[in-house]
């Protein structure tokens, strides 16, 4: 290979590196080691990001932001910085999120903070502005009451999380004390948290805030290339008979292509079979439902799937719900010893039998249907599931 060669693949590489990062995080902040890639290439990836996934992407000279457009359906949860070593070494879906309370005083929090204009502020100077404002949107706030008090906390950790607010002084959380909170606010990263904010002001009810309908006439090849490689790129798998008749037929005639160009993005390889093509990764960087993993609900899942594909006597067949239930109670039956259910009370194998079937369903691995669940092909990957702790290999199943 000579020097020219050696040096574009490295410099491919670092792209990919850099669209991983970004499609992980979504904001890469100072001190982020990725943060660097992304300015280098922030040309290529911006192009890249705008024609092949729909998204924007903004690279300032300490942050970089991957903005995208979804449906309210597809949004996934705002996830909470890890506070310690413990939580960082949990699966990024069992960590903290934001509730509906603390996602509701983060987009009052972010609004006061624009209008205000400021560039430092006490803790308590903002709660009671959130507070006036909250007044004007005719809702209810009051610092007395423990769930707001602990709805705003986690509006502001995860604010100091994007590097938005920084702590200058006294203890997080704590206001109207000698010990007070007092906070730095970056106006730049502020300004990126909301990608339209135009749409949103004009917005007067939810569905004011889905896509626009894709562009048709000569876009139209474009705009289904780029749902297509979205879908390839931040879906568990990609099942052929789940697109419409027109994103079917093109998929299936350009499908070498367009999994090519997944594969460039991201430097991962799909795996092809009749029913679709899911995206296989070595390690867990990239997905934020990481499966297998060490949770007793992934667990029971994992230990389900077997089972499952040994009833799936045909391709997508679907298993009665008291099949379902009687294998519920036989697995946790068995690891009784391990897991915190107790197999005799009926609450708790109804709780731990629907939460390993909603990380199926979330993964593609399986379909609810009335009666039953319908066994999917991806499924047929785990059929051979033993009860062994998980490695940090796994297959890629899902983006952020």
């Amino acid at each position: 290979m000579s020097t020219a060669d050696a040096l574009a693949a490295a410099a491919d590489e670092e792209r990919r590196r850099g669209l991983r990062a970004l499609l992980q995080r979504q904001v890469l902040a100072a001190p982020d080691p990725d943060l660097g890639l992304v300015r280098r290439h922030r040309d290529h990836l911006a192009t890249v990001v705008r024609d092949q996934l729909g998204g924007t992407l903004t690279v300032t000279s300490d942050t970089a932001h991957l903005s995208k457009v979804v449906t309210l359906d597809d949004a996934r949860p705002l996830r909470l910085p890890p506070r310690s070593q413990s939580e960082r070494a949990k699966p990024v879906d069992d960590r903290r999120a934001l509730d509906g309370r603390a996602a509701l005083l983060l987009c009052v929090v972010a609004g006061v903070l624009e209008h205000r204009g400021w560039t430092q502020v006490p803790l308590g100077a903002l709660a009671e502005d959130v507070v006036l404002r909250a007044r004007t949107l005719e809702l209810e706030v009051d610092w007395r009451t423990r769930a707001d008090r602990l709805a705003l906390g986690d509006a502001i950790e995860f604010l100091t999380g994007l590097g938005v607010l920084t702590l200058r002084s006294g203890v997080a959380g704590e206001q109207g004390s000698d010990d007070e909170a007092f906070y730095d606010v970056h106006r730049r990263r502020l300004t990126l948290l909301i990608a339209d904010p135009v749409r949103c002001a004009e917005a007067g009810a939810p569905a004011d805030l889905e896509p626009r309908p894709a562009d048709h006439g000569e876009l139209a090849g474009r705009v289904r290339t780029r749902r297509i490689v979205r879908a390839l790129v931040e879906d568990p798998v990609l099942y052929v008979d789940d697109l419409d008749p027109d994103d079917r037929d093109y998929f299936l005639s350009q499908r070498a292509r367009l999994e090519g160009l997944a594969r460039d993005l991201t430097g991962l390889q799909p795996e092809r079979r009749r029913e679709g093509t899911a995206l296989i990764a070595t390690g867990r960087e990239l997905t934020d439902r990481p499966f297998p993993a060490r949770g007793h609900v992934k667990q029971l899942a994992l230990l389900l799937l077997p089972e499952l594909c040994a009833l799936d006597a045909a391709n997508g067949s679907t298993v009665a719900r008291e099949t379902v239930d009687g294998l519920v109670r036989r697995l946790v039956t068995e690891h009784a010893a391990h897991w915190a259910w107790d197999p005799s009370d009926p609450a708790d194998l109804g709780g731990a039998r629907d939460r390993a079937l909603a990380v199926l369903v979330d993964l593609r691995l399986a379909a609810d249907e009335d009666g039953g669940l319908r066994v999917l092909p991806v499924a047929h990957r785990y059929r051979a599931a033993v009860g062994r702790r998980p490695t940090t290999a796994g297959t890629q199943l899902g983006l952020i």
